[in-house]
């Protein structure tokens, strides 16, 4: 599609140049740029990228995928690469001087970065948490990067880099960090004993920044979800959403994920079941759209679920996400099939089941290992190829047959055999191609 667009501008030029001047050459457009060769990703990353990716992350204007061996490997416009430098302080990053085949768009390494434990991607940003060397992050920083949210005084916006700085720096002394999660503008660590509410600290053992977090199995939110079951016909509490008592969610002990957006919370359990609670306007809670405690009360939706309520059909599940802007939950089953619920246009236009709030197989999708969901929707197969159903690198083509919503293979990413064993090079050629770090 991106091609075909591109290629219909073009004769639009050319037919107005020939209306005009009267000769096509007098105006002829500049020719498409050609895609350029792969990275020589043994030279640049060697064992560190080998194998398949095992995590990818998907930001606000980039993705990042990570190898067990400890590389990160970015596309988009935060890459973590010196090219990667043409930011506005006030706004953020320029987007739109970048064009979408440019290759300041292609799969590079972030720079220096062969370590990574855990990574997290935010709007404009990304971080990584480094084998006993902390944090490092790279990116905007326009916003200041908050914490757990505005209960914890706990934040990194102090520890961030300033303002385009696109190269990976370190931002906390604290090199026990093993975990790392973001949401938007906001930044989790498992630091432990972190304050939450007032008078009670945590440790978190999962963390859905901005909303909810898992301590020992229970969790906790804020932002007037805290899924506590409560008696609404009281007047303390009916047409009244704002309760943060601090207490865990009703009826959820063994928790082991969180993913929360605002207004709506799903937990993975132990046992393989997901339990969510919140606004079902969408259907997003696996409910079919009832009257809750709140109909009837101005500022609240109808549809609220208050507490935690079991998504039926699902089990084996190992992994879980929420879109609010893609109106999806997704849960990804130990056999490899990715279920999703919610109002989602892909799921509405190539799935056959009318009842939006039934978790039902995503196209293309019976083959994952691992996922992520924003806006866009990533899974690393079973293969170790990478699949997105947007937000492609540069010179990506439709496979023939494509349709909305399929999951295209990202290009040039790294494809080492697992069992590669060499080292990266250290010393960039003298001819003037790919550095070490992955730039051009």
């Amino acid at each position: 599609m991106m091609h075909a667009l591109q290629a219909a501008t073009r004769l639009a030029i050319l037919a107005s140049c020939t209306l005009v001047l009267g000769a096509v050459a007098a105006c002829e457009p500049p020719a498409s740029p050609e895609a350029p060769p792969p990275p020589d990703w043994a030279r640049i990353c060697g064992r560190h990228c080998a194998g398949a990716p095992v995590q990818v992350s998907i930001g606000g204007v980039h993705t990042c995928v990570r190898y067990a061996g400890g590389a990160v490997v970015c596309w988009g416009l935060v890459r973590g690469v010196a090219e990667d430098t043409l930011t506005d302080p006030t706004y953020g990053f320029a987007y739109e001087s970048v064009e979408a085949d440019s290759p300041k768009r292609a799969p590079r390494l972030a720079t220096g970065i062969l370590d990574a434990t855990d990574l997290a991607t935010g709007l404009d940003y990304t971080c990584v948490v480094r084998g006993g060397r902390g944090v490092w992050c790279w990116g905007s920083d326009h916003t200041g990067q908050t914490g757990l949210g505005h209960h914890a005084p706990y934040t990194l916006t102090s520890e961030r880099p300033a303002p385009g700085h696109m190269l990976p720096e370190e931002v906390s002394f604290d090199r026990d960090h093993t975990r790392i999660w973001i949401h938007d503008e906001r930044v989790c660590t498992d630091k432990p004993r972190t304050t939450i509410f007032e008078g009670q600290l945590h440790d978190v053992d999962d963390c859905a920044p901005g909303h909810c977090l898992i301590d020992d199995g229970e969790v906790y939110c804020w932002d007037g979800n805290d899924g506590i079951a409560r008696d609404y016909s009281d007047p303390a509490y009916h047409c009244n959403g704002e309760h943060e008592s601090g207490d865990p969610a009703t009826g959820i002990d063994d928790a082991v994920q969180v993913s929360a957006v605002a207004g709506l919370a799903c937990a993975l359990r132990a046992s393989g079941e997901v339990w969510c609670w919140g606004g079902n306007y969408l259907t997003m809670v696996g409910q079919p759209p009832a009257a809750g405690p709140f109909a009837g009360c101005d500022l609240w939706a109808d549809t609220i679920v208050p507490t935690p309520a079991k998504v039926e059909g699902l089990s084996d599940i190992v992994q879980i996400g929420v879109a609010y802007h893609r109106a999806m939950v997704c849960a990804l089953r130990d056999d490899g099939q990715l279920l999703c619920w919610g109002t989602d246009d892909v799921l509405g236009m190539r799935t056959a089941e009318p009842r939006p709030w039934l978790p039902r197989p995503y196209p293309g999708a019976s083959d994952v290992v691992a996922f992520d969901l924003r806006n866009g929707l990533c899974v690393i197969r079973q293969s170790g190829e990478v699949a997105c159903d947007r937000d492609f690198p540069p010179f990506t083509d439709e496979p023939a047959g494509w349709r909305y919503g399929d999951l295209v293979r990202i290009r040039d990413l790294p494809d080492l055999p697992a069992e590669f064993a060499y080292e990266p090079d250290e010393v960039p050629p003298p001819d003037g191609g790919l550095d070490a770090d992955g730039g051009m």
